[in-house]
């Protein structure tokens, strides 16, 4: 509702809640209408980022059982399908489904500019079928830790994966990662930050954070450092504006789309991203520049 509420405070961006369609109140024509008034409100500049649980502890405070891993991906395929359906479809919609029923369905007013963008987060296989065939945005982990010269090589490969399924099924999505950025006018500043960083890790907290994880059945983030975590993100990328620009080209090349940006201390750090290193990725051409409103 807060992502919602931001429509009428923004005219680029593009809005998005994360949403766990397999418990609490949701149901496919819940969500199908809620999106809908959301297009109208945000003129087009809003999504969901569907997401299908991997703690076991979550659903039990709904009442009900996580299901299996893969299942889950196929309860959120039909969950999705009939979404679509409502929100294209002329006629009412009548479905008998494996896990939803719908008779006489319908969603008024329809969106008004077009399917809501759909995103998911994953890196097991169902989750890249899934994806590949209904999400518009795809956030992937590291598959090989949060060292960026260690995940440079596999990305390629990792990121293709997605992509070549929903190549194959005459679709384009996206690719996002969720790098930490710590940079500092010099390389050498920025490596003593990152390193003071991991050197006062709560390593208690960390590992109840992580067994609370390991406790799921989630495929990402297997291989990351408990002081890694301290860090944050999927990846580290460490140094100067111009090794960080530099970085985040390397992203790039290796298939990368977009990434969500994570700091240590957010708001100061980020205004010295937005100061040092956004007019690098300009010149790069990895970011259009934005033009200053008259």
């Amino acid at each position: 509702m807060s992502a919602v509420a931001l429509a009428s405070a923004t005219r680029r961006i593009l809005l998005m809640g994360t949403i766990h369609i397999l418990y609490g109140p949701w149901h496919p024509m819940h969500l199908a209408k809620f999106l809908a008034t959301a297009d109208h409100i945000s003129q087009g500049r809003f999504g969901a980022n569907i997401v299908t649980g991997y703690a076991e502890n979550e659903p039990k405070m709904f009442g009900v059982t996580r299901g299996d891993h893969d299942r889950r991906y196929a309860q959120s395929a039909e969950f999705t399908r009939i979404c679509n359906a409502l929100w294209s479809g002329v006629d009412n919609l009548t479905y008998k489904g494996e896990f939803y029923n719908l008779e006489e369905a319908y969603v008024s007013p329809r969106p008004l500019y077009g399917r809501p963008v759909l995103a998911t987060a994953s890196g097991s296989p169902a989750g890249f079928d899934y994806a590949s065939k209904y999400s518009d945005v795809v956030f992937v982990s590291s598959p090989a830790g949060e060292k960026l010269a260690d995940a440079l090589p596999k990305l390629p490969a990792h990121v293709a994966t997605v992509k070549n399924a929903a190549a194959a099924l005459g679709r384009k999505i996206r690719v996002i990662i969720n790098p930490t950025i710590i940079v500092r006018p010099t390389r050498e500043e920025a490596f003593a930050y990152y390193q003071a960083i991991m050197d006062h890790a709560d390593l208690g907290a960390i590992g109840s954070f992580s067994a609370r994880h390991k406790a799921g059945d989630s495929q990402s983030w297997l291989e990351h450092s408990a002081r890694g975590r301290a860090v944050g993100g999927h990846l580290h990328v460490v140094g100067s504006p111009e090794d960080v620009a530099e970085q985040l080209g390397q992203l790039h090349a290796a298939g990368i789309d977009g990434i969500q940006i994570t700091f240590y201390d957010y708001e100061p750090e980020l205004v010295y991203f937005g100061e040092s290193v956004i007019p690098l990725l300009e010149q790069a051409g990895l970011r259009h520049a934005v033009q200053p409103e008259a």
